[in-house]
């Protein structure tokens, strides 16, 4: 069965690095998504009819929110761009966008587990600030692929995508992986 396309506006933040769609009253949750972007998605595998809720990936922008940005790390960019690799899912949000994420997530879960209704304030270190919110990873998994470089599995797929950089690393972690020769 060959992935379906939908436009939809993209409604609210999520979880997880995706935001909430809805198509044909199910719910979707998109990836590299922001709300009030207007997008054609693709869904996928599998959609059932049957599915409670759908996942599905930006394939392009027609209406773009005030916070996207061109991915910071392509690589783990949407699969319609050449990327698929994950870890970096908010890779296509200004810094300011992700402060605005990650507190409206935070304020929703307070809200619905908690039943609690409070600002959540989210502020960036300036370590962060800094590095443009890159190099803060401290230790990250890959896999060998057969001729023994590191590589990620692309999403989706057992495929294995060989990787020379990866700029949520920290220095010092950057650093060691260049003593070894990797």
């Amino acid at each position: 069965m060959a992935a379906k396309e939908y436009r939809v506006l993209i409604e609210r933040f999520a979880d997880q690095g995706r935001c909430v769609a809805h198509v044909e009253g199910r719910v979707v949750f998109v990836r590299f998504a922001l709300p009030g972007e207007d997008v054609l998605i693709c869904v996928d595998e599998p959609a059932r009819p049957s599915d409670k809720f759908w996942t599905g990936e930006v394939k392009e922008v027609y209406k773009a929110s005030p916070f996207r940005v061109a991915p910071s790390w392509p690589e783990a960019g949407p699969v319609s761009q050449g990327g698929g690799l994950g870890g970096a899912d908010l890779c296509h949000v200004s810094l300011e966008g992700q402060i605005e994420w990650k507190r409206r997530v935070i304020e929703a879960q307070l809200e619905r587990l908690g039943g609690v209704e409070a600002e959540c304030p989210v502020e960036r270190l300036q370590f962060d600030i800094d590095n443009g919110g890159l190099h803060w990873r401290s230790r990250i998994e890959l896999v060998a692929n057969p001729q023994g470089f590191p590589s990620m599995r692309k999403r989706g797929s057992r495929d294995l995508v060989p990787i020379r950089t990866m700029p949520l690393c920290s220095s010092e972690l950057l650093d060691e992986a260049d003593k070894a020769g990797i």
